[in-house]
């Protein structure tokens, strides 16, 4: 049992009317101050690292919305490292169970660096002429937009939001909204180099929903996407690695049972695994469609990664009006990517993996039917160089 008492030189700053007292100690008091000023100066990230702090007081230093380090209790002390978004908060928690902040350490500049590209950040991406344009979003807020609102969360490996705008672009037109070019989209834009998950970073791809380098992405775009849950015509559109991203940030909604009820989840060739995300789309109270995923099998990042065959089994449990034969059909897709991958040959493997699993009529039938349907060559290319074949075609 401890002998701590608190020192009066402690500043209480949470607590005060009901929870778990959160003092701040004379060292890290000023720092404090300081974010709230920030704070009530409308500065977004000011704002999250706060509301983080203060949220100790209900116990949320146990949760995974942040990561925490944590030391053994030591005489009823026990030492906390709270790693946030440009920001790690120390603190100690006494066996009467309070809390102290021993010290802040934060980047002035962070703001700027998300306005320079080096932190992620929202985006509004907008075309002019044949081009697009992007400007960051003020205070990562989603814009309203009529019919259809578009946020895309795009995969690392882009030196700029304008980079990766002009990838996702006419994927997002291809897909969810022919008129993106008049209206726009929203980007969330993750500075990194190479894809997020897929084969080369299986473990990303296998739990993106708890991986600790997604942390500082998700954790912003969680806050982002809980800012507009009650905004209508949302669809969140994730490309390729992006769905790792938009797993944890769904991940952490979850956790603080928030509803995103109308809106709806596309996914671009996920290279992350598709059971997860769809699992919780459905706990969020989000919709999908009949074909909410597009992918293409020839591509092994896809294939592996995404976990393309148990999503239909998964849909099947869920959905009351998910049918067999969609199932088989959906099935086939996973192998053929809905082409003549190896012509009728791969169909045919598709529907005998399907009748493997779920020995159904209907299955078969449907794995079978898109082999029948097949006519053209698959694009090997775009399979595994999706950026440069998207980049070639965009000037035809």
């Amino acid at each position: 049992m401890s002998s701590y008492h608190t020192p009066r030189q402690n500043h209480l700053i949470a607590g005060k009317h009901g929870g778990v007292k959160i003092f701040c100690s004379p060292n890290a008091y000023p720092v404090y101050q300081q974010l709230v000023s920030k704070s009530n100066n409308a500065n977004y990230w000011a704002t999250l690292i706060v509301r983080a702090v203060k949220g100790l007081k209900s116990g949320a230093v146990n949760s995974k919305d942040v990561f925490v380090r944590t030391s053994a209790v030591n005489q009823g002390l026990q030492d906390f490292q709270i790693v946030l978004p440009g920001c790690k908060v120390f603190a100690q928690r006494h066996d009467n169970g309070e809390y102290v902040i021993s010290s802040i350490v934060h980047a002035d500049d962070y703001e700027q660096l998300q306005e320079s590209h080096q932190r992620p950040a929202l985006h509004r991406a907008q075309r002019e002429g044949r081009l697009w344009k992007t400007e960051i979003a003020e205070n990562n807020k989603v814009k309203s937009r009529p019919v259809i609102s578009v946020v895309a969360v795009s995969d690392t490996g882009f030196n700029k939001p304008l980079h990766a705008a002009e990838r996702v672009g006419p994927r997002v037109k291809k897909t969810v909204n022919s008129s993106v070019n008049e209206t726009g989209f929203d980007l969330f834009f993750t500075p990194g180099k190479g894809q997020i998950a897929g084969l080369s970073n299986l473990r990303r791809a296998m739990k993106a929903d708890t991986d600790e380098s997604l942390n500082e992405a998700a954790f912003l775009l969680a806050n982002i996407m809980k800012e507009a849950r009650k905004e209508e015509n949302i669809t969140w559109f994730a490309d390729f690695g992006g769905v790792a991203i938009l797993t944890q940030a769904m991940n952490i909604l979850n956790r603080h049972n928030l509803k995103l009820a109308g809106h709806k989840l596309y996914l671009h060739r996920p290279t992350a695994r598709k059971d997860t995300i769809y699992k919780l789309s459905q706990s969020l109270g989000m919709t999908v469609d009949r074909t909410f995923v597009t992918n293409n099998p020839l591509n092994t990042n896809e294939l592996i990664g995404s976990g393309s065959l148990t999503l239909p089994f998964l849909r099947k449990q869920k959905e009351d009006s998910y049918t067999l034969l969609q199932m088989g059909m959906d099935i086939g897709k996973g192998i053929t990517g809905g082409k003549s991958v190896y012509k009728a040959g791969l169909a045919l493997a598709g529907a005998a993996t399907a009748a493997a699993f779920f020995p159904a009529s209907a299955t078969i039938i449907g794995a079978i039917g898109l082999g029948a349907k097949a006519g053209a060559a698959v694009p090997l290319i775009s399979a595994h160089m999706p950026n440069t074949t998207d980049r070639i075609m965009a000037k035809f």
